[in-house]
């Protein structure tokens, strides 16, 4: 009986050994990918990856700032190109211009003007203010327009100032105030 009872408590004692070894195996061995036992570690990611994902997000970059840059020269050279068509249309043509009272129409040397609706004065900072291509005259700051006559700006910045709701026809390049 004594035999039987040694070797229980023997085979318990190796039992509890073995459970014991496995347990301490169990917890020096961390789950793989886990924080003991990563799959990558730090300094790969800090040294070679970071420099990789650095170098391929520059290339992407630099790839679609050159496509931006490609497609912005092209809308500029587009827009050029029908800026130039738009002056010299506006260069050849009469256009319809409306003022209200008080606004201005001025701009560059040779801009024709003729009044054809209301009244206007000329607005010029320097002298002659417009010449009356019709009469062969010239008028200065603040004299008033005849209708259906042909004006033109000889000096640059000089114009004319409506005195209420006037149209003109206008050829050349102008800005109103």
């Amino acid at each position: 009986m004594k035999k039987i009872l040694r070797f229980t408590m023997i085979a318990a004692a190796a039992v509890i050994l073995l459970l014991a070894a496995a347990a301490l195996a169990a917890g020096d061995d961390p789950a793989p990918g886990g924080q003991g036992d990563p799959l990558v570690t730090l300094s790969y990611l800090e040294k070679v990856y970071t420099d990789y994902i650095s170098d391929l997000l520059r290339q992407d970059m630099e790839a679609q700032a050159q496509a931006i840059e490609a497609d912005l020269e092209q809308r500029i050279a587009a827009l050029e190109e029908a800026s130039r068509e738009a002056r010299a249309v506006s260069a050849s043509t009469y256009q319809l211009v409306t003022l209200e009272a008080g606004q201005i129409l001025s701009g560059d040397r040779g801009i024709e003007l003729i009044l054809r609706i209301g009244e206007a004065s000329v607005a010029a900072q320097n002298r002659p203010g417009l010449v009356d291509a019709t009469t062969g005259g010239s008028l200065e700051d603040g004299q008033s327009l005849e209708k259906n006559h042909l004006y033109m700006i000889t000096i640059p910045e000089n114009g004319i100032r409506a005195k209420d709701h006037a149209v003109l026809l206008v050829r050349g390049a102008y800005v109103i105030n």
